[in-house]
């Protein structure tokens, strides 16, 4: 065993909190170089906001994720995790809005038959003002509905993008910060859409318009699954049903993590990915007010999955459908059928995720499970039109809490004020989307586990996993040097 020494060192473990993907990939990693490792996760399964639930032969994912990077080593990394359990899957696309099915990406066709000439006129005029003023008058850009209008004009915003995002987010885009916009749509602009409509431009070029990804047959939870059958056979335990309820720190370091049924797991490191809260909450002794004062200002938006089973071979042909529409409580679709033939017990059979975003403790997170499946069946059959309503065998509803960090204007020195506090801790490594309170996809999450393992193999901090995903490119571009690449 590595790191040997004392008996007292030979009775600590790596301490990783979450089986999430992030937290697993640490883990893995970790037993991969030969260190003992405790995985504790509160929930019965892995996967935290990445896992597949099972009902009745149906599977489903708590949202549709999908896998694609432009970095070779973690293309390699997840087939070694697989194998031949990943398949390939052809991206379609719609925007629902207005009554009006659009495709994504914009086609310029589709969109004067479903705009109209008059819209369509204003918001080119817009457009070019936009780029134009962008140009020759630069101004300072804090909120979301700065930065798109400045990027696109007050037409598209209203008409496209204020709706969506602020059914999303729970909050007016004029409070939402312009760094999610610029992580989300950053090179996506109008005259691209339209190269791209009229097939002069490849839709692989930018990430919003890929055609392609990667997706495991059985549904997204395998990835932590594969991880953790993988720690396990290398001599790491994977623990579920643990609720941890402190860390015992002594200022400097985090010296042990005790569990809810009296367990205390003498400590490394500790690798998180919960929740800046929780984690500031779990903390003995406590953090000071301040930090706590902090950490309460950082908060989530939460997603309720209504999972709908229908006797129908097929929905739409889609991957993916946004619901613009603000009448609508369903934000998002997908058919997972569509993704993989295998998430549905039948080929007679499919299903339909639908997502509605909301706030724990509003008046949609306190409906029950029949007022919710009244409310989407209603809204799928009635509003948008695509399931009779006597196809609809039965419904699953399932709440995620902590689903999206919310990125408000302002949030920036709250958020860094606590990242140099736990920084203070040497042998804490955050890790993932809820460990970081960055809006991370399963790619990212992938890579700061990775580079966290690699912190802690080499004893010091040589990578910065809050560099993964800050690049002024959307989501990855390939790097001049990949950490991932460095080192055994």
């Amino acid at each position: 065993m590595k790191n040997g020494g004392s008996q007292r060192r030979l009775s600590q473990s790596h301490v990783v909190l979450g089986a999430g993907p992030a937290g697993l990939v640490t883990a893995r990693e970790l037993c991969r170089d030969d260190h003992p490792v405790v995985v504790l996760e509160k929930n019965g399964v892995v996967g935290g906001l990445a896992r597949t639930e099972i009902r009745d032969g149906f599977r489903f994912d708590l949202g549709g994720h999908r896998f694609f990077t432009k970095k070779p080593a973690l293309n390699a990394y997840l087939t070694e995790v697989l194998g031949d359990e990943l398949v390939d899957v052809q991206r379609k696309s719609h925007v629902y809005f207005d009554g009006k099915r659009y495709r994504y990406p914009l086609e310029p066709v589709n969109v004067l038959w479903g705009m109209g000439i008059a819209d369509v006129t204003r918001a080119l005029v817009d457009f070019g003002r936009a780029q134009l003023t962008a140009h020759l008058l630069p101004h300072r850009v804090e909120t979301f509905e700065d930065w798109v209008v400045w990027k696109f004009g007050r037409t598209l915003y209203e008409l496209f993008f204020r709706s969506y995002t602020e059914k999303v987010w729970g909050i007016p885009c004029n409070k939402l910060s312009a760094e999610w916009a610029s992580q989300r749509i950053r090179q996506f602009d109008l005259g691209q859409a339209v190269l791209t409509g009229l097939k002069l431009q490849n839709r692989d070029q930018h990430t919003t318009l890929v055609e392609q990804f990667r997706y495991p047959r059985r549904g997204y939870g395998r990835i932590a699954e594969r991880l953790a059958q993988d720690c396990r056979s290398r001599g790491g335990l994977v623990l579920l049903g643990q609720q941890v309820v402190a860390l015992k720190h002594d200022g400097r370091r985090i010296i042990a993590a005790k569990t809810a049924d009296g367990k205390r797991f003498p400590t490394c490191s500790v690798t998180s990915s919960l929740p800046w809260g929780v984690l500031c909450r779990l903390l003995q002794p406590s953090p000071p007010d301040p930090i706590m004062q902090a950490a309460e200002r950082l908060y989530f938006r939460d997603l309720i999955i209504v999972h709908v089973r229908i006797d129908m071979p097929g929905v739409t042909d889609d991957t993916w459908s946004y619901i613009q529409d603000a009448q609508c409580r369903i934000g998002r679709v997908h058919e997972p059928k569509n993704w993989s033939s295998e998430m549905v017990d039948s080929p007679n059979h499919t299903s339909l995720v639908c997502e509605l975003f909301c706030t724990r403790g509003d008046v949609l997170w306190r409906s029950s499970d029949a007022e919710l499946g009244y409310i989407v069946v209603e809204e799928l059959s009635e509003v948008l039109r695509i399931v009779p309503k006597n196809r609809v065998m039965a419904w699953d509803v399932v709440r995620v809490g902590f689903a999206y960090p919310v990125l408000y204007a302002g949030y920036e020195s709250v958020f860094q004020q606590l990242r140099e506090y736990f920084e203070q801790f040497e042998n804490l490594h955050l890790v993932g989307r809820s460990g970081m309170y960055r809006y991370h996809n399963v790619d990212h999450v992938l890579e700061t586990g990775i580079l966290a393992a690699k912190n802690i193999i080499g004893g010091k901090r040589a990578f910065d996993v809050f560099r993964v995903n800050a690049d002024p490119s959307y989501h990855e571009d390939i790097a001049h040097t990949d950490p991932l690449e460095i080192g055994a």
